[in-house]
């Protein structure tokens, strides 16, 4: 990848964060990130830094809607319930989700039938 800043700017810069570039083609403001290298992470550093790269920010839809909100509270919710429990109870859940071959423990089952409304 071949950076859109000139080396002495990466000198200058505060290589954390996000950064707003003009597009080579267009001219148009673009969102970029750093983001950091390493062999694990499967990426590539820039030609000038070498555990740092600059990418474009990924599109998509970000944010917190309300479904998003409802959903963290139902998790929420359901997390305090599974806690609130006695380990009798816990174990009649971890008992029951062995029919499902091993897939889920009893915590998993637990808050899945509660996010689906089910007792």
């Amino acid at each position: 990848m071949t950076d859109p800043l000139p080396p002495d700017f990466l000198a200058l810069a505060e290589l954390r964060g996000r950064i707003t570039l003009p597009h080579p083609a267009t001219g148009a403001p673009v969102l970029h990130v750093w983001q950091k290298t390493t062999p694990a992470l499967a990426n590539n550093a820039s030609e000038q830094h070498p555990r740092l790269q600059l990418r474009i920010e990924p599109g998509g839809r970000k944010g917190n809607t309300l479904k998003q909100q409802r959903m963290r509270a139902a998790m929420t919710t359901a997390n305090a319930d599974w806690h609130a429990l006695s380990a009798a109870e816990k174990q009649a859940w971890n008992k029951d989700s062995k029919r499902y071959g091993g897939r889920m423990n009893g915590y998993t089952l637990f808050i899945r039938n509660a996010l689906r409304g089910h007792p």
